[in-house]
């Protein structure tokens, strides 16, 4: 038996370690490969997306921000945002599939036997 709550806390760090812990080998291979992923991902849609949509949204500059045309802070805000979604997006939705598989090996263990 399986401690469901163990598998989803493992699979908080978004590397599949809970998916490890199931022994569900090519979940925890493509969950570790998106973990790793994850950071460059989110480089791309923090800074990269989320500046420019901010900038051509509220730059009264035009397009770019720049020394006389500072970013608001909310901006700054979106883009730590944008930096971190990938990876609470992985960890939340892999913590729920391991919780889910978990408690479904359970119940076919009990079942068995």
């Amino acid at each position: 038996m399986k401690k469901p709550w163990l598998a989803a806390a493992l699979n908080l760090v978004p590397l599949g370690l809970g998916y490890w812990y199931l022994g569900a080998w090519t979940k925890f291979l493509r969950t570790l490969l998106l973990g790793i992923a994850a950071p460059f991902m989110g480089v791309i849609i923090g800074p990269v997306i989320v500046d420019g949509v901010s900038a051509s949204i509220a730059s009264e500059c035009g397009a770019v921000f720049s020394p006389a045309c500072p970013r608001p802070w909310w901006a700054y805000v979106l883009m730590i945002l944008g930096l971190a979604l990938p990876s609470l997006l992985i960890a939340g939705l892999t913590a729920r599939g391991a919780h889910r598989r978990a408690l479904a090996r359970n119940v076919t263990i009990a079942g068995g036997e």
